[in-house]
């Protein structure tokens, strides 16, 4: 939502699809480590 406030540009994109992935990884990966061990 935030990378409308930036010029758009392909490399901006990337790195925000980028971090926006890794976000998402950890959270399920925390939420399903947690579930495994309750």
């Amino acid at each position: 939502l935030w990378v409308s406030i930036y010029p758009i540009s392909l490399q901006n994109v990337v790195e925000a699809t980028r971090q926006f992935t890794s976000i998402i990884q950890k959270h399920l990966g925390a939420e399903a480590l947690s579930k495994y061990l309750n």
